[in-house]
């Protein structure tokens, strides 16, 4: 499936309804059952996985890649740009967040339900469960598996190793 809109330059959706609502983003890349489904106009994303970024609109410059990553990213939300995404539900119910970085299984997940007014940005979250419940935390960076995993609203943070701050939730 490519998308046949003369503004949609350079976009590829394989997969049922990757990329189905795109009208005029151009150089989108979306692979994987409903992958990008909502993105009409946002340019220069890769999504990549079941339900990698299905919510995102008018964003620009993400890279998504991981069933159920990003999943809720953007919902609605316009500016959420520039975040770097990999791993099973990293970055899942975070749903205004730019220039993040979170690799790991549930890296940046934000809780097990979409709540809203998640808005998590400039934080880098390497490792699994790192930075796993933040919510409107800013500037944090996690490095290890569970490092900060229950911090949520925590600003400017700096955490290294295994399970580090584990408990820290502000």
């Amino acid at each position: 499936y490519s998308v046949a809109e003369s503004t949609a330059i350079g976009t590829v959706g394989i997969g049922f309804n990757a990329l189905n609502a795109l009208t005029s983003g151009a150089g989108n890349l979306g692979i994987g059952y409903q992958a990008g489904t909502l993105i009409n106009a946002g340019s220069h994303n890769t999504t990549i996985g079941y339900q990698a970024g299905q919510r995102m609109t008018g964003n620009d410059w993400n890279i998504i890649i991981g069933n159920y990553a990003g999943e809720y990213l953007d919902d609605g939300v316009a500016g959420t740009d520039g975040n770097i995404v990999m791993g099973v539900s990293a970055l899942r119910y975070i749903d205004d967040a730019s220039y993040n970085i979170a690799i790991g299984f549930e890296a940046m997940k934000s809780g097990t339900a979409m709540v809203g007014g998640e808005n998590a940005s400039h934080n880098i979250a390497l490792g699994r469960a790192s930075l796993k419940e933040i919510t409107t935390g800013d500037n944090n960076v996690a490095i290890g598996a569970y490092s900060a995993d229950s911090l949520t609203t925590g600003y400017s943070n700096t955490f290294m190793g295994y399970s580090s701050a584990a408990t820290m939730t502000t």
